[in-house]
């Protein structure tokens, strides 16, 4: 895919999530058939209960992860900036999204240090295809 196709995709990517409205699903999954007993659990005390998880060498308060939809376009720079903070804020870990643009495109910085200034306590992760992998 040329640099300007993939671009174009990823910013597609980003005015789907950011403009366009969605039809809702169609098809159920059938969670609506189900229905949980409520348990309040009064025999615990919740302040002695312990989230924290270790991932990479760094302790998160629990064992969540804000994956974003896009890496390496200039237009999610912002938004990745905006979510490692609130990741570090919140103490959980945080994935970029895609490299594939900083693989194929020498425009692009991909996952930055930057990011590891702004959140530098928390896991941040990056995903790529083994497709791109392969091509690189």
């Amino acid at each position: 895919m040329s640099d300007s196709a993939l671009s174009r995709r990823k910013n597609d990517h980003l005015d789907i999530v950011l403009h366009r409205r969605t039809a809702p699903a169609t098809v159920a999954a059938g969670w609506e058939y189900i229905r949980f007993e409520h348990c309040a659990l009064p025999e615990l005390d919740l302040t002695q209960i312990d989230l924290r998880a270790s991932l990479l060498g760094k302790t998160m308060r629990a064992p969540l992860l804000i994956s974003s939809m896009t890496g390496g376009m200039p237009r999610a720079e912002a938004i990745n900036r905006h979510l490692s903070e609130a990741a570090q804020a919140l103490g959980i870990a945080m994935c970029v999204g895609s490299q594939r643009v900083s693989l194929q495109s020498r425009n692009s910085q991909g996952l930055t240090r930057a990011l590891r200034r702004l959140a530098p306590d928390i896991p941040l992760l990056a995903n790529i295809g083994a497709a791109q992998l392969r091509e690189a």
